[in-house]
């Protein structure tokens, strides 16, 4: 008995001495394996920068990865010259702009033990994002005060020709997209001014800009705040950041459109026949942003009772009511403006393409409602052509 009892404790030490040996040679395994992920002696690169094609305006990140004895320093180039702040793993350009189409980047890599230098990453610029800006569909207004302004900015897709280009994905920081844009009104001296424009409230968070469909926003200031405007010569470009975007796949950059030039200025106390109209077509626009189609009509209607042959007007008028399905009166002020074009400018350079292109549709529209008639079996059926 006392025989078994030792083979059996002589046993237990030896499968003891299996199992710390075995611990022993897995935490050397483990040793070894974490020693291979960081290497010992001089630079090494494991991912280069790589060639880069972006859009104008775009942010612009050039990586490295290295191995190596610590500490590894980073020293980014661009055509052979070091960059000043080029002193990491990254190496970011904020903004894209035409004249880095083409620029030579690399880095070099060095630790006590030597130095490497990665190849070459070429960056392509191609043409970006285009934001445009026009106030009372002008870029230099002359905006009297208390007069309303309507600012409208677009956001055009780099390949606008292209009706199957890829969509860019724009997004905001936090919130709406619309929230990516930014006003920012100078006076003369360059001094920002506070300009409380306001729009339509979104609740898209993200646009998808296509070929074919721009985004569009339109901004406004009431008569009664142009009214307490200082006069004076202000300057507003409109410009797209998205450079802190989290989104993945959204498009981070940053681009400004032309800066918009406004005159601000005292109404005249005599308005020429010119002015009148500016004024009319503003105040209808405005009431049209806001909804309001009654006070719409009673500005063009207040116009043309001044200047029955406004040409402006007769035109504000045709495509007002088009819009609100009066064809068959549209179409009469459609052609009125037309036979007073033809009365005033008998030899005009140019047909006023817009107005014979609303005749055309407007045509088509009216022939599409004639009806005919069958009678059957007691039952009078009614059936016209349908244009979509």
């Amino acid at each position: 008995m006392m025989q078994r009892r030792a083979n059996r404790n002589s046993v237990h030490q030896i499968m003891q001495n299996r199992t710390y040996h075995l611990a022993i040679a897995l935490l050397a395994l483990a040793l070894s394996m974490g020693v291979g992920n960081a290497a010992s002696g001089p630079p090494t690169l494991i991912h280069s920068p790589t060639n880069l094609t972006v859009l104008e305006g775009e942010q612009v990140i050039l990586q490295v990865q290295a191995d190596g004895t610590a500490p590894l320093s980073y020293q980014w180039q661009r055509n052979g010259a070091s960059l000043v702040n080029g002193n990491g793993t990254d190496y970011t350009l904020s903004v894209a702009q035409p004249g880095d189409d083409g620029a030579v980047f690399s880095v070099t890599v060095t630790n006590a033990l030597g130095q490497i230098t990665s190849s070459n990453a070429v960056l392509r610029v191609r043409p970006g994002i285009q934001v445009t800006a026009s106030l009372n569909q002008s870029l230099e207004p002359e905006v009297f005060r208390g007069w309303p302004m309507l600012l409208e900015v677009a956001l055009v897709h780099p390949d606008a020709s292209l009706a199957a280009a890829s969509p860019v994905l724009i997004c905001a920081t936090n919130g709406p997209w619309p929230g990516a844009l930014n006003l920012d009104v100078r006076d003369s001296l360059e001094g920002s001014v506070n300009w409380a424009f306001q729009s339509m409230p979104s609740t898209n968070m993200s646009l998808s800009l296509l070929g074919d469909s721009p985004g569009v926003l339109v901004f406004w200031l009431a008569p009664s705040q142009t009214a307490q405007l200082a006069v004076g010569d202000y300057e507003l470009p409109a410009a797209l950041n998205t450079t802190n975007v989290i989104k993945p796949d959204a498009w981070r950059g940053e681009v400004a459109s032309v800066p918009v030039n406004i005159a601000l200025r005292d109404e005249p106390a005599t308005l020429t026949e010119g002015q009148f109209e500016n004024k009319k077509r503003l105040l209808a626009s405005y009431a049209l942003v806001q909804g309001d189609f009654v006070e719409a009509r009673q500005q063009i209607d207040g116009l043309l009772a001044v200047y029955p042959e406004n040409i402006g007007g007769l035109s504000f008028l045709a495509r007002f009511l088009a819009a609100n399905s009066q064809p068959r009166a549209a179409l009469d002020a459609c052609d009125r403006a037309l036979e007073v074009i033809a009365a005033k400018f008998p030899a005009g350079p140019e047909p006023p393409e817009a107005l014979l292109r609303l005749r055309s549709l407007l045509t088509e529209l009216i022939d599409s409602l004639r009806l005919s008639t069958t009678v059957s079996a007691g039952a009078l059926t009614l059936s016209w052509p349908a244009v979509p």
